[in-house]
């Protein structure tokens, strides 16, 4: 077995090897903040939704107190 060959083997493995660690425990920057902005979102729609149920809600009970 020659040197180069081992050279190639020993970097084949770790080349896969790596593949295999960050399939497993790695993080796709990108995707996540994606989530993230659908979330903040989906945040701001239903505090938004709550805001305007709060104002009707107040008007509904003046109203009805007059």
């Amino acid at each position: 077995m020659s040197a180069e060959y081992s050279a190639n083997v020993s970097s084949a493995i770790a080349l896969s090897t790596e593949k295999d660690r960050t399939g497993v425990a790695g993080v796709n920057l990108d995707e996540e903040a994606a989530k993230l902005l659908q979330f903040q979102q989906a945040y701001q729609a239903s505090a938004k939704m709550i805001q305007v149920a709060s104002s009707i809600f107040d008007t509904l009970i003046q109203t009805l107190s007059r």
